[in-house]
């Protein structure tokens, strides 16, 4: 499912209006968590041949950084749980699965954060399309929920 994440990318950066770096909040986590995941996105993007590690091991990173930040105290508990989700819909879209066997897992889990971030109501197979445009809101969500705290 890698090359077809890698077509919705674009659309994720580009919608998203996020560089990489924030000169407002260089030195605040949430901001920096987000850019995290931007960059990613930017790189896979530009990347020919974009392995499954090559995603998932920044994905893992993430993770612990966002823990790491959350203990700190740097981002609160509500933050942490919405970009944990929108790192478990990735690690879920991205894992190669022709024989659909995560298909009960990951087509219910998708389409409610489609849902629940977009209203949209999602059926059958992932539709990535969707899940782009649902990430794509959820962390301009996270941008605008950190620039009101």
């Amino acid at each position: 499912m890698l090359s077809s994440w890698k077509a919705v990318i674009c659309v994720v950066i580009l919608a998203c209006g996020f560089s990489g770096q924030s000169a407002l909040a260089a030195d605040q986590a949430g901001y920096l968590l987000i850019d995290k995941l931007v960059v990613l996105f930017n790189q896979m993007a530009s990347s020919q041949n974009a392995s499954y590690e090559q995603v998932n091991t920044p994905i893992s990173e993430m993770m612990v950084l966002a823990r790491q930040a959350r203990a700190e105290k740097r981002i609160d508990q509500q933050f942490f749980d919405r970009y944990a989700r929108i790192l478990r819909i990735i690690k879920l879209a991205i894992i190669e699965d022709n024989a659909e066997i995560l298909l009960p897992i990951s087509g219910p889990e998708c389409a409610a954060f489609v849902k629940d971030v977009t209203g949209q109501k999602v059926e059958g197979a992932t539709n990535l399309s969707a899940l782009a445009q649902a990430i794509t809101k959820e962390l301009d969500n996270l941008k605008k929920y950190l620039d009101k705290t």
